[in-house]
């Protein structure tokens, strides 16, 4: 993804559900693309313990169920998630 403002490059893995050996793994993969793309993103709504309570050592930005609760509440996506999820 690329932000229209201010042009960084982001890449994005998207999980439903993942823990800690399996985020690692991926950082791994990343590594061979970091250097390509400003930030990071590995999204997962329901994360293990061992996963929610990690701290990226490589600048990975973690986001779970709260931080995605959070963004779309401040990005005013409310009314749009209640259509969609009925």
């Amino acid at each position: 993804m690329e932000s229209t403002i201010t042009k960084e490059r982001g890449a994005v893995q998207v999980k439903a559900q993942s823990n800690l050996n399996e985020f690692l793994d991926y950082e791994k993969e990343f590594e061979g693309f970091r250097n390509d793309y400003h930030k990071i993103f590995y999204v997962c709504p329901q994360p293990t313990n061992n996963l929610a309570n990690y701290e990226s050592q490589t600048g990975t930005i973690l986001y779970f169920s709260d931080k995605l609760a959070e963004l779309a509440i401040s990005a005013g996506l409310v009314d749009w998630l209640i259509k969609k999820c009925g």
